[in-house]
Formats: structure tokens, sequence, C-alpha cells
């Protein structure tokens, strides 16, 4: 997974079409607080390469240092992307901004993004949610209830790991 690069993912991904990608990194063994994750060595100059997976519905981008503004404009013009899944990445309000303007997107996980700000969460608000988890995340959950309103119907993984429906 390290020695995967922006023009491998081109390579790779040329003439092909996918359902489900994972690009997200993991753990060797479990998750410790201190150690890194194995993660792609990707820059946002792969977003290009993901806006041609028109068929894409899920999205592995877990521990991704590339997500910048650009790389989530991207993704939100996939038509058919529902399930992103952005585990303990950096993500700003200015990124999920960007990503509020899928169409198609039902389910994000914001699972362990440490640094997430409530106006971040905010942001994400014009979205058209049906799952999101913010578990393990430092958001107050009477901040995550106010966000979550802007989604009705929509079932939330809670910082504390409760579930809230809304």
């Amino acid at each position: 997974l390290n020695h995967l690069d922006d023009p491998t993912l081109a390579e790779i991904l040329a003439g092909k079409q996918l359902r489900t990608l994972r690009l997200g990194g993991n753990y060797n063994g479990m998750a410790r607080e201190g150690v890194a994750p194995d993660r792609p060595n990707l820059t946002s100059a792969c977003s290009a390469t993901l806006a041609d997976q028109l068929k894409l519905e899920r999205l592995d981008a877990s521990f991704a240092q590339w997500l910048d503004e650009s790389a989530m404009r991207e993704l939100s013009r996939l038509p058919r992307l529902q399930h992103l899944e952005l585990r303990s990445a950096k993500l700003s309000s200015a990124c999920l901004r960007e990503l509020a303007e899928s169409s198609s997107l039902r389910e994000v996980s914001l699972l362990q993004c440490r640094d997430l700000e409530i106006d971040a969460l905010q942001a994400l608000q014009p979205a058209k949610l049906t799952y999101l988890d913010v578990y393990a995340t430092k958001l107050a959950a009477s901040d995550v209830r106010t966000a979550a309103k802007a989604w009705p119907g929509c079932k939330v993984r809670m910082p504390d790991a409760s579930i809230y429906r809304v």
C-alpha cells in the first residue's frame, strides 16, 4: 500500500470502471496511539484519476492525507458515489463544503477524525445523508444533534458510539 502513488493508481484504473475502491490505509495489527498507519503515497492529483470512475459507489479513503478542496470537489461530482469512508482523515470545513455538493452521497464515516470541528460537520448540511458516523471524534453530542437536524431520517453514530436517529 505504501508504494501506491498517483501514476500507479492511474495505470491500475486505466480502462476500468469500479463500483468499490479502497484507497484507505490501515494499521498493521491493532490501532494504537502514536502508531502510524500504512497508507498510499497519493496526492490530491489522484482525484483526476478518480473523476473517471463514473460507476464508483463506495470509496474508502481512510487515513487520507491527500483530501483537499479540489479532491473533494472531484469526488462530489461522481454521479453514483453513495458511501465515503474518511476514517482518521484531516478534513477542513472547506473540504466538507465541497463534498456536500454531491447529489448522490448518502453515507459518510468520519470515524476517529479527531481534529474535526463542528463547523466542518455543519458544512456537510446540504448533503442528503442517511448515515453519518462521528464516533471517536471530539465533537459535543449536543452540537452533533443540532447539526444533524439537516438530515431528516438520518442514523448518526455519535462520538460516544450511541446511535441517534434524526
